[in-house]
């Protein structure tokens, strides 16, 4: 898994970095609470990191947020079975 964050709103160059990297295979922070770029990173600014992503690669957003929900499930299986 890689994660992508915050620089990638700013950053365009970061987009030739994700090219092969399987959409089943990334996840999405925020690095809250960091200064990115002049701005200061919120746990909202997650979608609007999977939202560009999914401009970028042309993906359905909806379908992205059922892949993140399943890398989570995998990631932190004892989470999902104690809190969910």
């Amino acid at each position: 898994y890689i994660t992508i964050g915050p620089k990638y709103l700013y950053q365009e160059d970061l987009k030739a970095n994700l090219i092969n990297v399987p959409k089943e295979k990334i996840l999405f922070e925020s690095d809250y609470p960091a200064n990115v770029s002049g701005k200061i990173q919120e746990p909202k600014d997650v979608k609007k990191i999977m939202e560009k992503y999914c401009k970028d690669f042309n993906i359905n957003f909806e379908e992205m947020q059922n892949i993140q929900k399943s890398n989570l499930k995998i990631i932190f299986p004892k989470f999902f079975t104690n809190h969910l």
